[in-house]
């Protein structure tokens, strides 16, 4: 993906199973999306990590947006994931400490340096 000083986005995509699978790792939890109960994986269900560059530092946001299905327009409802912090917002380096706590890292592949 792109960094967040230049800009661009990063698209993943996979089910509900993958959508319980992040939250489990992230910690991450979601409250009631009306009409579902809260942390439902509904259809067209979808996690959206925002990370934002500011003054030196970054944040990452997390939502969780979905469809109600009240209507055929398709228009999406969202709310905020909660990280283990209880806000919707941690600093970059906590997402790293969060996911080094549960990744085994023999199992990831991580890509080699660019040239810049």
């Amino acid at each position: 993906g792109a960094s967040p000083q230049g800009g661009g986005a990063s698209l993943y995509v996979g089910h509900d199973t993958n959508l319980d699978g992040l939250s489990a790792l992230l910690g991450l939890g979601w409250p009631a999306a009306p009409p579902y109960p809260a942390n439902t994986t509904v259809p067209g269900g979808m996690l959206r990590l925002t990370a934002t560059a500011a003054g030196g530092a970054t944040a990452v946001c997390a939502s969780f947006l979905y469809t109600r299905f009240e209507d055929a327009s398709g228009g999406m409802a969202e709310v905020d994931a909660l990280f283990p912090t209880g806000k919707p917002c941690i600093s970059l380096v906590q997402l790293t400490l969060l996911a080094a706590a549960v990744v085994d890292k023999r199992c990831v592949r991580l890509p080699a340096p660019s040239a810049s």
